[in-house]
């Protein structure tokens, strides 16, 4: 399997994947329009719960899950 068509997988797994149930934990991420977002921290302290609480959000408000990717 060359590079790119493992990406176009990796890609079609992420959107076919359903966002979980969540209990609001973080206070809210600042995302800035046309730029990509990067959530860094210590080991064990959130992060993964934090992106998908973002990702929730922005289903949400509206955005389709094609432009969310985990």
């Amino acid at each position: 399997m060359d590079l790119l068509s493992l990406y176009d997988r990796l890609i079609e797994e992420s959107i076919s994947r359903r966002i979980p149930k969540l209990m609001r934990r973080h206070p809210g991420v600042l995302l800035r329009a046309g730029r990509a977002d990067v959530l860094v921290g210590m080991r064990r302290s959130g992060k993964t719960y934090g992106l998908w609480e973002t990702l929730a959000a922005q289903a949400q408000a509206g955005v389709p899950r094609d432009r969310l990717l985990f």
